[in-house]
């Protein structure tokens, strides 16, 4: 039987804190602030750590289907005013 490795074991610990800290906080911090998060806390993680911990752990976050582009969005008409803005331009 093979003993697990560090890594491995480093990462069972992370991501049960990192699922704490998303659903304590109503599951909208992303990786950085769930990264602040844990130094405030005392776990000192690298941001990258968190960020493949977060990728990995939460399949929605990876949806290609609910990822919106806003700079190659268009209004139908062609109108300039909205070209950039999710609101249409609207002040």
């Amino acid at each position: 039987m093979e003993n697990p490795a560090a890594r491995a074991v480093r990462d069972a610990g992370t991501k049960a804190r990192i699922q704490e800290i998303h659903t304590t906080n109503y599951r909208v911090y992303g990786a950085r602030k769930i990264w602040r998060e844990l130094y405030r806390q005392g776990h000192e993680v690298a941001r990258c750590t968190v960020e493949r911990l977060r990728i990995v752990g939460w399949s929605a976050a990876t949806n290609k289907e609910t990822r919106l582009s806003w700079t190659r969005w268009r209004w139908p008409c062609g109108s300039a005013a909205g070209m950039n803005s999710p609101i249409g331009g609207v002040s």
